[in-house]
């Protein structure tokens, strides 16, 4: 039977994967991150996905992998609270909201 942490670890390797093969994107995401941070106090992927626009990798879990490497960093911070996702690909899933450290 798989654990909690054995979930956790396929979930972490999983975005990693994904990052890996966003290239110079990771880089554009990044910044887009840093102006949603800048203009709001808290926000989700849905605001950081509204200024990237049409700018997507292969792998849309690569943002998964920007915003923790964000909050590693100490930029970002997530709040421990989730709200609906507008996006239609989501179908209005619960998306972590995050708050500005910046």
């Amino acid at each position: 039977m798989s654990t909690l942490f054995d979930a956790e670890e396929a979930r972490d390797e999983a975005v990693a994967r994904a990052a890996f093969g966003a290239g110079d994107w990771i880089g554009r995401a990044r910044d887009a991150v840093q102006l949603v941070a800048l203009a709001r106090f808290d926000f989700t992927a849905d605001h950081v996905w509204d200024v990237l626009g049409e700018d997507r990798p292969v792998e849309p879990r690569a943002l998964g992998a920007v915003m923790k490497a964000m909050a590693r960093d100490g930029l970002i911070r997530a709040t421990g609270e989730y709200r609906k996702s507008g996006r239609v690909d989501c179908h209005a899933r619960p998306v972590a909201v995050w708050r500005t450290v910046l």
